[in-house]
């Protein structure tokens, strides 16, 4: 077992990165551990937002099981926490048994003085996990206007029974995901990171507090199931959206996870606001625009793969959700006036030579210019950040040529994207490296690259945080050649 005393959150995750061999980094307000070894894979977040508020985002998988106890010397601590993925275990020392956190399930409990939490993080589980810690009575602002968050924090905390430990383990709350969401997907350490897990700090616990509300003053409502079966619907969900080029019919998905069609259809409805047939079908459809985009597969192909047997009833349904038939809709992704982005971090081979770079290089700026594709490659601290952009087809297949390439691995697709102009216009691929002999290195000579990678890795909403990377790079080399 790990054990952490309190301390300052990001001397905690420090520790707890150098316990598990993970890299860290530490910036003005936040700080960010990333795994990738035999432990496991993923990100540890925590933002300092002020004095008495802080937040801990988990978007990480642990290869075993891993259990931390947690000593707090504070026990006006309240912890506010909330799964959007996974589930993990947690108790207090004089608890016997630990309690099951679900995903979805809303949790609120406070600090017990000199009582350590033990949490059990379990193998195998992909956790997305938002925790947001908050001191019952806070500093006093310097400032003589209290911010938004603080009155709003003020009103939140109220609730808390002042008996300790307090501890609350509620029922599945679905409207809290959305904003949890925002937390675990920010990868932005920027002023504008910064107020973007503001805003979803205030509308997470805003969720959590109204839902224990209803809860405590036993507002119910009528609803026939259990909060079990509740989360058996949620796991409902995800095996669609794993399996959404099979036949999913109620009978089979009644059958496969034990729940009457009549309860499989008042569980969506409670859960997603529609039908369960509804839910495939936009999912299907979603997935439908998502592959006409990002592939070259004919609509036909696309039919196939997302589950839908008639090609003429997917146009119409297609058509109806996003106003553009199929055919249309990719045909209008060739247009001339569009180019699409593709973006990748990929890890240099072991032995890769300079020779080897420069011939990257010198490959990619003939069969760049052949198929009208600018971009640039970013060779840092043994990784590649490569920028494509140019018409699709030609991008996708010049990245299928890549993919093969033996001198990279752990290739990961960080954005694709259409836009209405090239960010590399007059590079057919630019070259930025922190190499010092790369003989078309900028000057010839070494160049502190000193980027920050962390917002756009391991991020699903990462195309704010690969602008601004990119642009970047782009004026770094502008400054190069000047």
């Amino acid at each position: 077992m790990l054990h952490i005393n309190f301390e300052h959150p990001f001397d905690q995750l420090r520790k707890l990165a150098l316990s598990l061999g993970a890299d860290f980094k530490e910036y003005q307000d936040s700080a960010i551990l990333t795994l990738d070894n035999l432990v496991g894979k993923g990100t540890v977040t925590t933002y300092s937002v002020f004095e008495g508020l802080n937040v801990r985002v988990y978007d990480i998988t642990f290869n075993e099981e891993l259990k931390i106890s947690k000593m707090e010397q504070d026990p006006s601590i309240i912890y506010f926490l909330y799964c959007v993925k996974g589930h993990f275990f947690h108790r207090f020392e004089n608890q016997e048994n630990s309690n099951k956190i679900y995903p979805r399930q809303n949790v609120i409990f406070s600090s017990a003085a000199k009582s350590p939490n033990i949490v059990t993080f379990p193998g195998k589980v992909h956790l997305r996990l938002s925790a947001i810690f908050v001191r019952e009575k806070m500093a006093e602002s310097n400032s003589k206007r209290k911010t938004l968050l603080e009155t709003a924090l003020e009103d939140i905390t109220s609730f808390i029974s002042k008996e300790k430990p307090f501890s609350y383990y509620g029922e599945i709350s679905p409207l809290t995901s959305k904003y949890a969401s925002i937390l675990i997907e920010n990868k932005r350490t920027d002023a504008v990171g910064k107020l973007l897990v503001e805003g979803a700090v205030v509308n997470t616990l805003a969720s959590q507090v109204e839902h224990h509300d209803i809860t405590k003053e036993e507002i119910k409502i009528s609803f026939p199931l259990s909060n079990t079966e509740i989360l058996r619907i949620s796991e409902v969900a995800e095996h669609i959206a794993e399996n959404i080029d099979r036949s999913l019919n109620i009978d089979h998905l009644s059958k496969t996870f034990g729940l009457s069609p009549k309860k499989l259809q008042a569980g969506f409805r409670h859960l997603f606001g529609e039908s369960l047939g509804n839910f495939i079908t936009h999912l299907r459809l979603e997935k439908g625009k998502e592959l006409i985009q990002h592939t070259d597969l004919t609509i036909s192909e696309v039919c196939y793969k997302i589950g839908f047997s008639s090609r003429s009833y997917f146009s119409k349904t297609f058509s109806e959700r996003f106003g553009l038939l199929p055919s249309k809709f990719k045909s209008s992704l060739s247009s001339d006036d569009l180019i699409y982005e593709l973006t990748y971090k990929s890890t240099m081979s072991d032995g890769i030579q300079i020779s080897d770079i420069e011939d990257i290089i010198e490959v990619a700026n003939s069969v760049n210019q052949e198929n009208n594709i600018t971009g640039c490659l970013v060779c840092q601290d043994n990784d590649f950040f490569q920028f494509l952009e140019g018409p699709k087809s030609n991008v996708l297949q010049v990245f299928d040529k890549i993919k093969k390439d033996p001198r990279h691995y752990d290739l990961e697709v960080l954005t694709r994207k259409i836009n209405s102009h090239r960010f590399f216009p007059n590079w057919s691929m630019a070259l930025l490296s922190d190499k010092d002999i790369l003989d078309q290195t900028f000057k010839n000579k070494a160049i502190n690259l000193n980027l920050d990678t962390s917002g756009i890795r391991g991020n699903e909403n990462v195309h704010i945080s690969s602008t601004v990377f990119w642009r970047r790079v782009l004026n770094l080399i502008k400054v190069s050649q000047a």
